[in-house]
């Protein structure tokens, strides 16, 4: 994952962009990858219409042509991806599905207080996948079973009384 991906708002944005871009024979070599492959979209990144490589929101409002610079970049906060291109699904971790986003947020830590977490369920496992952040030593990307999460820190668990916890999110271009 290139360096300027580097938390937990950057692992998110590296795989939705990677998830929109054309799987084919060169993107498999490229990136190793031996998974399964679904159809392709209509159009892949970096080739959306209208916005091109700017796929993130960074403001609200009714979508307008003539001002995709002010209301569109290629990179945006936790924050903005909460805000602005996330759809809220529930607080019930029993509703989330694969590919879901968990979102936090902490406002005793100033420099990082949102966190986002992805939800992955494999083989009849729940994992959470995230990146731990630029402040453990440049971090490093997690993947824990959500059984096993429930050992760590109350603050980060995933349930509705958790009061740091938002709530599990999809992107809205997801929202079918």
């Amino acid at each position: 994952m290139p360096e300027n991906y580097s938390d937990c708002a950057g692992l998110i944005r590296y795989a939705y962009k990677e998830t929109l871009k054309k799987h084919d024979e060169k993107w498999i070599i490229k990136n190793n990858y031996n998974g399964p492959v679904f159809k392709d979209l209509k159009y892949n990144y970096p080739d959306v219409p209208y916005i091109g490589i700017k796929l993130f929101r960074k403001r609200s409002g009714v979508f307008n042509p003539d001002t995709i610079d002010k209301d569109f970049s290629d990179y945006v906060t936790a924050r903005y991806l909460i805000e602005f291109n996330f759809d809220f699904i529930s607080k019930d971790i029993n509703k989330a599905k694969s590919g879901d986003i968990l979102a936090f947020f902490h406002p005793e830590d100033p420099s990082f207080p949102y966190h986002l977490m992805v939800y992955i369920s494999y083989n009849n496992e729940n994992y959470l996948i995230y990146h731990t952040g630029p402040i453990e030593g440049g971090g490093y990307i997690k993947v824990v079973k959500i059984k096993d999460f429930f050992k760590f820190d109350p603050s980060w668990l995933p349930v509705e009384t958790n009061k740091y916890f938002l709530g599990i999110f999809k992107f809205k271009i997801l929202m079918l």
